[in-house]
């Protein structure tokens, strides 16, 4: 099964924009989605929100990204 993480930008939440409506029409076509609450977003720091990432979720051959800045 394929699977797809998307990633908010500075200041978000995963509710924020089309975040949900995204995530809901590739669930719905059989898609695994997370989007991870990212610590920090109001002053992100990279090696924080990548370790948070890598820690939390799966990622495999088909994983798919999609991210926000």
């Amino acid at each position: 099964m394929n699977n797809v993480v998307i990633l908010h930008g500075y200041g978000e939440i995963p509710d924020s924009f089309w975040f949900p409506y995204v995530k809901n029409g590739l669930e719905e076509k059989g898609y695994k989605v997370s989007i991870p609450n990212l610590p920090n977003t109001d002053n992100p720091k990279l090696d924080e929100q990548l370790k948070y990432v890598l820690s939390n979720e799966t990622f495999g051959e088909e994983t798919v990204l999609i991210g926000k800045r």
